[in-house]
């Protein structure tokens, strides 16, 4: 198009996630599974059925069945998806193409964290991909990319923190579920980072006592930005600037202690659940984007 080669280089290191124009951009799917300890057990909350696998991940850590009914009316019933045009209503069909080819490995690391999701099965992960297939057909099918998995290890150290002895296992070119490989409590933000102090939207409402969570059940709250991390966040019970008091049932609200999100990890790297929320990657793309919007290009 009319675009400069300066701004099509730096839209694709956007969209790979190796130059920083905005954080939702940049902290994205790949951080944030990298950046959880090696082997971390995750359950998923996809934006487009979030009753649906909320019901799963509840049944996963408490054993309770069906704990939100057809009526809720915490989180929204539509399928983003089904209105995928009009969320990418900025791309026409040729940009589409591009930025999928480009978001390709992304997209492997959405699939991924789907296939590792304790609380999904088979018929739900191949509903994602036929989801999928409507916005990125290619790449949803695919198994590799034109384009090498990037390494972020420097990423990871400067973003998720890391004691000097403990670094990132070494970057194989190969999608890794968690590069941290210890397991040992504590590594909350405050003492990765001793001069920091935790934002007050990643602290859990005082009305939660998190010293009644069990160890075996103590969750991370994985919060990718623009997947309606905000939505779920405020519903477990984090000050996320939340629009409403209302609370989610069960007790995974009571069991999601700590918070990960962008450059602020505060989890334990033991906790016995890493639940992450998913969205489309192209919808979440397009939205990091609009939210972001980088003006230096």
């Amino acid at each position: 198009g009319n675009s400069s080669e300066v701004c099509r280089e730096r839209a694709v290191s956007s969209i790979l996630g190796t130059d920083r124009f905005g954080n939702h951009i940049y902290y994205n799917y790949q951080f944030h599974l990298e950046a959880v300890p090696k082997g971390a057990t995750i359950l998923v909350l996809r934006t487009e059925h979030l009753a649906e696998d909320w019901n799963a991940a509840e049944r996963v850590v408490s054993g309770r069945e069906n704990i939100l009914g057809e009526d809720q009316a915490i989180f929204p019933h539509n399928n983003v998806n089904s209105n995928s045009d009009e969320k990418a209503k900025h791309l026409s069909d040729e940009s589409r193409v591009l930025v999928c080819e480009k978001l390709c490995n992304e997209i492997q690391v959405y699939k991924k964290i789907l296939s590792s999701a304790i609380n999904l099965n088979e018929k739900q992960m191949k509903q994602s991909l036929e989801e999928l297939k409507e916005t990125c057909p290619v790449e949803a099918m695919a198994a590799t990319c034109g384009d090498p998995l990037p390494d972020i290890t420097e990423k990871l150290v400067k973003g998720r923190g890391y004691e000097k002895e403990k670094i990132p296992e070494p970057f194989t070119g190969e999608i890794s579920v968690g590069r941290a490989v210890y397991s040992q409590p504590p590594h909350p933000y405050e003492l990765a980072w001793p001069k920091l102090r935790l934002p007050s939207y990643m602290r859990k409402d005082p009305e939660y006592d998190l010293n009644l969570a069990p160890k075996d059940k103590k969750t991370c709250f994985v919060h990718v930005g623009k997947t309606a991390g905000s939505t779920i966040g405020c519903a477990i019970g984090f000050n996320l600037h939340c629009a409403t008091k209302i609370k989610a049932p069960g007790l995974l609200p009571r069991y999601a202690t700590n918070m990960f999100h962008a450059q602020m990890y505060d989890c334990h790297d033991d906790s016995a659940y890493f639940v992450f929320v998913v969205r489309n990657p192209l919808d979440r793309l397009v939205s990091a984007f609009n939210y972001d919007k980088p003006s230096d290009w």
